[in-house]
């Protein structure tokens, strides 16, 4: 499994490069239709990299994804990952993988 929500943990998925505002709007709307996310968002814009942040649905689920690859590949075909961290909102603290 790529991931598993076993609290309150949060994901943030990050990009290297900023998006273009119609590529950022299909996929915050392509991972609320298909991924198992209670809200998506906010993004965060920094100086060289976009982020959003991920909520799970609830605590316990197990999100079926094997990699971030995969996850790239079934949920947000059209750009690219540089990659996901797991936030624990608590500490606000990440942890990439």
């Amino acid at each position: 499994m790529l991931y598993r929500t076993g609290d309150a943990m949060h994901y943030q998925m990050n990009f290297r490069s900023k998006l273009e505002e119609s590529a950022l709007d299909a996929l915050i709307r392509e991972l609320q239709r298909r991924g198992p996310f209670a809200e998506v968002g906010p993004v965060r814009i920094g100086p060289s990299a976009w982020s959003i942040e991920l909520v799970p649905r609830s605590p316990g689920v197990v999100v079926g994804y094997a990699s971030v690859a995969e996850f790239q590949s079934r949920a947000c075909r059209h750009v690219e990952i540089d990659n996901v961290s797991r936030v624990d909102p608590s500490l606000q603290a990440a942890s990439s993988w």
